[in-house]
């Protein structure tokens, strides 16, 4: 039983189309250009959307790196912005002391008068 190249090739076309034996009566009023411009234009439609994301695969790598990239240097900024916050509180607890020592000086000195 071989079948002849159109006949497979028709056999494919329907398969494509989705489309099982007994769907279409003979007879049924239809309207084919209708069917195949739908048809077409949504095959369109997903080529073209696939045809974007092959475009633009280049680009999505790109922004990944630079994403990458970004969070590598947010995290030594953040490692950076940790250590000055605990210099900063060091210095401060250096200044309460300094302004204690001060005032008890102070408090002396005024205490000889």
């Amino acid at each position: 039983d071989v079948l002849p190249l159109e006949i497979i090739d028709v056999q494919k076309e329907v398969n494509n189309l989705n489309v099982l034996p007994g769907d279409l009566i003979l007879g049924d009023d239809i309207d084919c250009d209708e069917i195949s411009l739908e048809g077409l234009q949504q095959e369109l439609e997903e080529c073209r959307s696939d045809e974007d994301y092959i475009n633009e695969s280049d680009n999505l790598v790109s922004l990944q790196a630079e994403i990458r990239e970004c969070d590598a240097i947010l995290t030594q900024m953040e490692s950076l912005l940790g250590g000055f916050q605990v210099e900063i509180g060091s210095i401060s607890s250096e200044i309460k002391t300094l302004q204690e020592q001060s005032m008890g000086k102070g408090l002396r000195l005024r205490n000889r008068k």
